[in-house]
């Protein structure tokens, strides 16, 4: 998670990549597992993803669909690649390298994000462009004023709740969309606001 600020505006990227069985038996096939640099199979993968589900070497033998004297052999195959650990140690191993792997890929990923957020916060009217669309699409009714208090922008769910047309939009006076009545006690509230702005 990395909070980036665009010309005062903060936006907060999270990527998340959930850590499962399926993920540890399709990495790719050819990535070192340790620091020995030797390459795992994608059926020592196989192994070890079920190893790291708690299988027995007989039930891994049922899943994969080999005689159980095969497994035998390619633990020994994984303990040449990997040293000469007991089958927990490697399991470890295994899902150690698995994680370091997955935080490679999301701190490239933010990287990634990073350097697309700047650089719509480095162009002026593609910055502009990215919150217009944002805005466009919200399902809420959404109206920008300017000084005097006259709409400057309103987005699509705006025209079709409130039946006006984006020209009809442009330049209408906000309280022309309040009931008279409502009128001096919105002046108030508007005024009160700019004096001291806060959320709302």
């Amino acid at each position: 998670m990395e909070h980036l600020g665009i010309r005062g505006i903060r936006v907060k990227l999270t990527v998340v990549r959930p850590l499962t069985m399926a993920s540890l038996a399709t990495e790719q096939e050819g990535s070192a597992v340790d620091g020995t640099g030797k390459p795992l199979s994608s059926r020592e993968r196989q192994l070890m993803t079920l190893a790291a589900q708690g299988e027995t070497d007989d039930g891994i033998a049922h899943k994969i669909g080999i005689a159980r004297g095969t497994i035998a052999t390619y633990w020994t195959r994984i303990r040449a690649k990997m040293g000469p650990h007991n089958r927990v140690e490697l399991v470890a191993r295994f899902l150690q390298a698995h994680e370091e792997s997955v935080i490679a890929e999301l701190n490239a990923e933010i990287q990634r994000l990073k350097g697309t957020v700047e650089h719509i916060g480095d162009e002026g009217p593609q910055e502009v462009g990215f919150f217009r669309a944002l805005l466009e699409e919200s399902p809420d009714v959404v109206l920008v004023v300017d000084s005097d208090n006259r709409i400057a922008f309103a987005n699509h769910a705006a025209q079709h709740f409130l039946g006006y047309s984006e020209d009809e939009f442009i330049g209408l006076a906000l309280q022309t969309l309040l009931p008279e009545r409502y009128h001096g006690i919105h002046k108030k509230h508007v005024a009160e606001y700019r004096r001291k702005p806060t959320s709302r």
